[in-house]
């Protein structure tokens, strides 16, 4: 599941679906009142149990920072997957990965 809904729209909404480390370091560096922020859940492999799960990803595009959460699975690294036509599945490594459409947020 990717993406984010209207219930993301205020960053104390946001920070809630990160880690509690995670949310505070979030609070403590962007307390402005009202930031410019982009977030949405995106497609990522964990490095650890390598499969292919969907991590919070926070940016600050005028400050040029970026706030990830880590695998729900096993709480590991994930990498983002930026390009779907290039992504093999974790697992066997042969087949590719695809997105399909099959429901809207909120």
């Amino acid at each position: 599941m990717t993406g984010c809904g209207i219930s993301h729209a205020l960053l104390q909404d946001v920070v809630r679906e990160f880690p509690q480390e995670i949310g505070d370091k979030i609070r403590k560096e962007n307390g402005e009142e009202f930031p410019v922020f982009d977030f949405g859940y995106q497609l990522s492999v964990c490095g650890d149990c390598r499969n292919a799960v969907s991590v919070p990803v926070l940016r600050f595009d005028e400050k040029d920072v970026e706030y990830m959460g880590h695998c729900p699975v096993c709480r590991g690294k994930a990498a983002l997957v930026t390009d779907l036509e290039d992504a093999v599945c974790p697992v066997c490594g042969k087949k590719t990965l695809t997105a399909e459409e099959t429901g809207s947020w909120d």
